[in-house]
């Protein structure tokens, strides 16, 4: 779970990508564009499931947000972000 605002994001394919390592390689789990999933200088909380089915879950794996913003202005801040695991 998470909260973002983007700021100067506004061209249609700018957005950010919510990526997983598992162990060995990046993988993307979920993608976010302005337009379509956001609108710029709004606040919006996000839930993404990482299924075990779906993904491995090493000792060392990590969560990053990665921006594809089409200049320097184009900026996501990011706030509340909780993992959390459940056991079956």
């Amino acid at each position: 779970e998470f909260r973002f605002k983007s700021s100067g994001m506004d061209k249609p394919g700018e957005g950010f990508q919510l990526q997983y390592y598992d162990g060995s390689i990046w993988q993307q789990v979920a993608d976010f564009f302005v337009g379509k999933d956001f609108q710029s200088h709004v606040f919006y909380n996000e839930s993404v499931i990482i299924e075990k089915k779906d993904y491995a879950f090493p000792p060392n794996m990590k969560i990053r947000f990665v921006n594809n913003g089409g200049d320097s202005t184009d900026i996501v801040y990011f706030d509340e972000i909780r993992i959390s695991g459940f056991l079956p």
